[in-house]
């Protein structure tokens, strides 16, 4: 699984690193335009887990 850019403190250490990139720009570079948030990672981990899956 490679979610790509997820919402989560590894981000914003990323964000206020030495060439510090704004969200927004991170979230440019994504094919759906915005970031991923955790919560919908861990459903989709979950449900690739189940037996039926």
């Amino acid at each position: 699984m490679s979610p790509g850019t997820v919402d989560t403190p590894g981000l914003d250490a990323v964000a206020a690193g030495d060439t510090p990139l704004t969200k927004a720009q991170f979230a440019a570079g994504v094919p759906l335009g915005r970031i991923g948030h955790p919560d919908e990672v861990a459903n989709v981990v979950a449900r690739s887990e189940r037996p039926q899956a």
